[in-house]
Parts: C-alpha cells; structure tokens; sequence
C-alpha cells in the first residue's frame, strides 16, 4: 500500500474548515494544553 501525502491545498482548506467550526474551539485548546504543558522529567 502506498502512502499518499495531502497536497498544501488539501492542508489549507482543512485547516481553514476547522476555523470556521465552533465546535472545534474547546477540543483545539485541550490539545493546545497538552502539548504545551509537558511535565519535564
């Protein structure tokens, strides 16, 4: 099976379609939280 990368414009109208949607703005910030607050060991 070959892997197929998305084409910029693909990118581009995904993330621009995650903006648009309210829905997305509480999960988007717990992932900004998570990978932004790393405990350091």
């Amino acid at each position: 099976m070959e892997n197929i990368l998305p084409s910029n414009d693909l990118i581009d109208a995904s993330i621009k379609a995650w903006n648009s949607e309210d829905i997305y703005e509480k999960p988007e910030e717990v992932l900004v939280s998570v990978f932004s607050n790393k405990k350091k060991q």
